[in-house]
C-alpha cells in the first residue's frame, strides 16, 4: 500500500531511521512506538515539512514547493533560503525580445487570417454576411489595431516593424525589429502595454466580438438561433394546417363524387320517364 512516505535506515556512531514524505510542504508524519497511542510519538512539529511562504507586494502567497512557477506570468522563481525579519526581496526580470518577436508573428498571421475571412463577404461575390452589422464592427476594430498610437518615443507598429501593403496584408519584418535600441525596445514594451493598457487593452474590443458567453457573435447566434425555432414552429403549424385543409377537400371530393353519382342515377331516371312518356303520347318510339 502507499502511504506517501519513505523510510530508510542509517547507520553513523548509531542507527538511525529517515522519514521522507514523498510531496514536499507541509504535512504532518507521526511515527509511534505503539499504534494508536499519540503520547509515543517520536516525532514532533519541529521536524515536520512545511509549505514556501512570501507576500508579493503585499499579497501572501503559499505554495509546497520552493519552485514558484504560477504567480507571475512567463516568470519563475526558487525560493533558495528563508528572509530574516523585515527583509525584503526584489526580483527585476528583462523582457525578452524573442517572446515579443514571437507574439507579434502571431498577431501578423492571426491579423491576415481574420482579414481573408472578412474579405470573403465583401464585394461582387460576397458571402451570407455582406452586410452584417457585425462585420462591420469587426472592420472597424481591425482599423483600431493597425492605427493605434501610443504616447513614448515607439508610437505606432510601424515602428517595431509590423506594417501593411496596398492589399491590407500585415507583414512583420523581424530585421526592422531587432535593430531597435535598448532604448526603443523600452519603448515598445510600453507601446505593447498590459490587458488595460496600450495596444494590449485591445483586446478587450476584441473579446467583445468573439467572447463565447457574452460576445457579439454569441449574441447573434443565439438570436438567430431563436428565429430558426420560432420558424420551425411556424412551418410545423402550416404543414398541420395543409394536413387539416388536405382532409377536409378529400371529405368534399369525396362527397361530390357521391353527388355526381346521385345526379347520374336520378338523370338515368329521368331519361327513362322521358321515354316512357313519349311512348305515351306518340306511340312506338322510334329506334
Amino acid at each position: 500500500m502507499k502511504s506517501g512516505v519513505h523510510a530508510r535506515a542509517a547507520t553513523w556512531d548509531k542507527l538511525y531511521l529517515s522519514l521522507t514524505a514523498e510531496q514536499t510542504g507541509e504535512t504532518t508524519l507521526a511515527l509511534r512506538t505503539e499504534a494508536g497511542d499519540n503520547g509515543t510519538n517520536l516525532l514532533t512539529s519541529a521536524n515536520q515539512g512545511s509549505n514556501a511562504e512570501f507576500y508579493l507586494n503585499g499579497i501572501q502567497i503559499i505554495r509546497r514547493d520552493n519552485l514558484i512557477s504560477n504567480v507571475i506570468d512567463g516568470l519563475t522563481v526558487t525560493i533558495v533560503d528563508t528572509t530574516k525579519e523585515g527583509e525584503e526581496v526584489v526580483i527585476a526580470a528583462n523582457s525578452s525580445r524573442g517572446s515579443l518577436a514571437g507574439g507579434l508573428s502571431s498577431l501578423v498571421s492571426s491579423y491576415n487570417a481574420l482579414a481573408s475571412a472578412v474579405n470573403n463577404h465583401i464585394g461582387e461575390n460576397a458571402g451570407v454576411l455582406s452586410g452584417d452589422s457585425i462585420l462591420r464592427h469587426i472592420q472597424g476594430v481591425m482599423r483600431t489595431v493597425t492605427g493605434f498610437t501610443g504616447n513614448g518615443d515607439v508610437r505606432a507598429l510601424a515602428a517595431i516593424g509590423v506594417t501593411l501593403d496596398k492589399t491590407g496584408s500585415m507583414s512583420f519584418d523581424s530585421t526592422r525589429f531587432y535593430s531597435l535600441s535598448t532604448a526603443e525596445f523600452e519603448s515598445a514594451l510600453d507601446l505593447m502595454g498590459t490587458t488595460k493598457t496600450g495596444f494590449g487593452a485591445l483586446a478587450e474590443k476584441l473579446d467583445e466580438i468573439s467572447n463565447p458567453i457574452t460576445g457579439l457573435i454569441k449574441k447573434q447566434q443565439d438570436t438567430l438561433d431563436l428565429a430558426d425555432t420560432r420558424m420551425d414552429k411556424q412551418i410545423a403549424a402550416l404543414q398541420e394546417r395543409i394536413l387539416v385543409m388536405q382532409s377536409f377537400l378529400s371529405l368534399k371530393l369525396q362527397q361530390a363524387d357521391l353527388l355526381i353519382s346521385q345526379f347520374s342515377s336520378q338523370q338515368q331516371q329521368l331519361d327513362a320517364v322521358i321515354k316512357s312518356l313519349n311512348t305515351v303520347s306518340f306511340g312506338k318510339e322510334k329506334n
